[in-house]
């Protein structure tokens, strides 16, 4: 790319980093587009019914009730791993400033 080695290690200095999102987060992340694609899926079962007229009952109840469990869940998994108000900083970022001291 053309970066000499000074621009190399500025690019690599701690103070430039990414922070990451922390993995409770991201798992209810995941849980959550799951979710919502049963929540998307559910009234497009109709149209597969159309579609294919062997299907006589499409699981559209099960489809739509997994669906919200799933989107709902991840708002409790949100809010069981949030911040409180007026703390900046998570416990683990707090626990490395500590060990660097």
């Amino acid at each position: 790319m053309g970066f000499s080695p000074s621009e190399l290690a500025d690019l690599s200095d701690p103070s430039n980093r990414k922070t990451l999102p922390c993995v409770p987060n991201q798992a209810a992340q995941i849980v959550q587009d799951f979710g919502a694609g049963s929540l998307l899926q559910w009234p497009l079962l109709n149209v597969g019914q159309d579609v294919d007229h062997s299907w006589s009952n499409p699981p559209r109840v099960p489809v739509f009730l997994s669906g919200a469990f799933l989107f709902f869940l991840s708002w409790f998994i949100r809010l069981l791993t949030s911040t409180p108000p007026g703390t900046s900083k998570s416990r683990v970022s707090k626990l490395s400033d500590d060990r660097t001291l």
